[in-house]
């Protein structure tokens, strides 16, 4: 049979002990996720938790301000990486890195409502026939616009 004791230095050594803190852990924090541009893996370089990460930069000001001004370079990391992937055969996300950065590279699809097949459907018609081609370009929409044409008044 156990004594009391022993049961609390067995919940005890389940619990991990606190994570200390030190300027050094911080800057190689900082490095990894710069030269990664990930932050989970920069996390587990130095052993932290995420809920510890958090609380560290809620109560250290000059750590928060650091990160904030190391995140830029970590996202440019991450970019190069994601170029990297997509320039080794990874065609989807190459074209999802061009359209997110070029606008220009971005296609677009136009629904002219004004032509005489439209203006005879109902509103019934002219939703389904808008639910055929949303359908017909699904995963490609990212964006959508409604521009409004004037109409043009008919001859009297």
């Amino acid at each position: 049979m156990k004594s009391r004791g022993a049961d609390a230095r067995e919940q005890s050594s389940l619990v991990p002990p606190a994570f200390e803190w030190t300027p050094e852990k911080r800057d190689k924090l900082i490095e990894v996720w710069v030269d990664t541009g990930d932050i989970a893996s920069a996390r587990d370089t130095i052993g932290v938790t995420p809920s510890e990460y958090l609380r560290e930069l809620e109560r250290n000001a000059d750590f928060a301000d650091a990160v904030k001004s190391a995140e830029p370079l970590a996202d440019r990391m991450l970019e190069e990486r994601a170029y990297q992937l997509a320039l080794k055969g990874n065609d989807k996300l190459l074209a999802k890195i061009l359209t997110a950065k070029y606008p220009e590279y971005r296609e677009s699809l136009k629904v002219d409502l004004s032509a005489s097949t439209t203006l005879k459907m109902d509103d019934a018609q002219l939703k389904a026939y808008l639910v055929r081609l949303l359908k017909k370009h699904e995963g490609s929409i990212i964006d959508a616009e409604l521009a409004e044409v004037p109409r043009l008044e008919a001859p009297v």
